[in-house]
């Protein structure tokens, strides 16, 4: 009892150093981590081989090593940038951008800058859009933005400061800055990151029910069709003689498409071109414009320069390369304790629970999962029965209970300068088949 009691007054003294001087270092600083994960930092007085004397918010604490896992030196900002500069390679183009991003998250402005220039004149982007080296130096550009802002505004401040100097009038336009794109800039900055159109046919390819009952509008290419007889004749049920071959080449697209879903003729997948889109699609693009770009999308949220790992197109909102880039990056979009899309528990997604309120001033329920704070955030659903919250669980029930992978290779752009791309998860394989009474899928999926 008296350990948890002593580490609950470290951990509020901890909470009073931190608000009293947040982000700063000094020689001799240290963070005390205890056996339990506890930690405390404050500046070391003295020490021997029993105890450590650390001063917190000016109170000298004597702590007992026997309760200590690790005592760790902290460095000034300019030893710890010394060492990690001299550790850094110039082709490790992760590690020096994080060491940009750390240099303006500890306000060292011009070393930040001086950074971020090296880094740009040396890492440039490449024409494979799938090489993360491109991220990096994208988000690279929005930091020294960021760093460039700050800059100006420590010039403006030292110059006000000046004796003589004239203050700012209310109708006096403010000078430009060469700071974060607005969200416009943004968004057509990574205009072209969004999914292709052969890309975007994959995942309509993947989401066809089943095309015997929805007879959708397909064309596939006449090459594929005789590599399907030629290669798949021993494995399908109506590939069993010349009049079934002659069939399937005179055979509408529909047809096709299940002959291939029948002997999961993956490769052959791409030949075939879906000219509308599947259920879920058409269902989800009404989603996309009441939900998705009006609550999640917007400027200050997913739709900007603060919207994490999770960035969200909204130029050209009725587009099929906006709407489906920002469906598989919902759909594939995970993190150690949760989906984005959860499709065996779909109350469970994050898409649902992050639109719920995040305490009782808004409802009379909460989220499991609230969403993180952010400013200027309120909840869009306000009731567990919202028509809206009804509509996102019902359209995650019908994708089904796997995740396809789609056959293609695309990682949506991150822009935020702290963000790491986000872990993504698919089900590469078909699952066993349901039961008959169960609904379900195309045989491929």
């Amino acid at each position: 009892m008296r350990v948890k009691v002593k580490q609950a007054i470290a951990g509020l003294l901890l909470g009073c150093v931190l608000f009293a001087g947040a982000g700063t270092s000094h020689a001799g600083e240290v963070v005390i981590t205890y056996k339990d994960g506890t930690q405390v930092r404050g500046e070391r007085v003295s020490e021997d081989s029993d105890t450590i004397v650390i001063s917190i918010a000016t109170i000298k604490t004597p702590i007992s090593k026997k309760n200590v896992q690790q005592i760790k030196d902290i460095l000034s900002v300019d030893e710890e940038y010394k060492q990690r500069k001299a550790a850094l390679k110039t082709q490790d183009y992760e590690n020096w951008y994080n060491l940009c991003y750390w240099l303006y998250k500890q306000k060292a402005y011009d070393k930040a800058q001086t950074e971020i220039n090296a880094f740009l004149g040396t890492h440039k982007k490449v024409s494979d859009q799938n090489n993360p080296v491109n991220g990096y130096v994208d988000r690279a550009n929005i930091l020294r933005g960021l760093v460039n802002t700050e800059l100006e505004k420590i010039k403006a401040e030292a110059t006000a400061s000046k004796p003589g100097a004239t203050p700012a009038t209310d109708n006096k336009t403010p000078a430009p800055t060469t700071g974060v794109p607005n969200t416009l800039a943004l968004q057509q900055q990574y205009k072209e990151q969004r999914l292709t159109d052969a890309q975007i046919n994959m995942i309509r390819v993947w989401e066809v029910s089943n095309p015997v009952q929805s007879k959708p509008r397909v064309t596939v290419k006449r090459e594929a069709i005789e590599a399907l007889i030629n290669n798949y004749r021993d494995k399908s049920q109506v590939l069993k003689d010349r009049k079934d071959f002659d069939r399937l080449r005179s055979a509408e697209g529909w047809y096709q498409l299940a002959v291939m879903f029948e002997v999961k003729a993956r490769e052959l997948y791409p030949s075939a071109t879906i000219h509308d889109d599947p259920e879920t699609l058409l269902a989800f693009k009404k989603l996309h414009t009441t939900y998705v770009l009006n609550y999640c999308g917007t400027t200050n949220c997913h739709g900007g320069a603060e919207a994490g790992n999770l960035f969200l197109f909204n130029l050209e909102p009725a587009s099929n390369r906006t709407v489906y880039s920002n469906f598989y990056n919902l759909y594939t979009w995970t993190d150690p304790n949760g989906f984005m899309i959860n499709l065996d528990n779909p109350a469970d997604s994050y898409l649902i629970q992050y639109g719920q309120p995040n305490d009782t001033r808004n409802a009379n329920f909460l989220a499991k999962k609230p969403h993180p704070a952010v400013k200027g955030w309120i909840p869009r659903i306000r009731t567990q029965d919202d028509p809206i919250q009804r509509s996102l669980t019902d359209w995650i029930k019908s994708l089904g209970g796997f995740r396809n992978d789609y056959g293609i290779s695309y990682n949506p752009p991150v822009v935020s300068p702290g963000a790491k791309p986000a872990m993504r998860t698919f089900t590469p394989v078909a699952p066993p088949a349901a039961p008959d009474n169960t609904p379900k899928k195309a045989t491929p999926r």
